[in-house]
């Protein structure tokens, strides 16, 4: 464990994202706990999935409106799941919901450098 609490070497993948017109998070919630909660644990790369209502900016700039946090073995597997056929219908069916999205790659400060190329 690093000081930070979290795995020797982990990478996390934060995405943020807004709904389509006409969607909401609430039903957002019951698609993501019904479904793709489920569907993305089963990626062998993932660790961790996680997904949140935002609720509030510092300073105050309501940009995105929903975020998830990904905890995965690294970002090349995680790649390589999301390009297999199970990814890319989770992909297809997230895509129905989200208007605009950004994803992060991050690895903790405190933890030993992923090798060049590892991901």
């Amino acid at each position: 464990m690093t000081s930070s609490g979290g795995a020797q070497g982990s990478t996390l993948v934060l995405t943020q994202f807004t709904l389509k017109p006409g969607r909401t998070a609430s039903a957002y919630r019951e698609f993501s706990l019904g479904w793709l909660r489920a569907e993305m644990t089963g990626f062998p790369s993932v660790v961790r999935f996680l997904d949140f209502d935002v609720l509030g900016y510092l300073p105050a700039a309501a940009e995105w409106e929903l975020v998830e946090l990904i905890e995965v073995s690294s970002v090349e597997a995680f790649r390589r799941d999301n390009e297999s056929a199970t990814g890319a219908a989770a992909a297809a069916a997230w895509g129905e919901w989200v208007e605009r999205s950004s994803v992060v790659f991050l690895h903790d400060l405190a933890a030993e450098r992923p090798a060049e190329g590892a991901g």
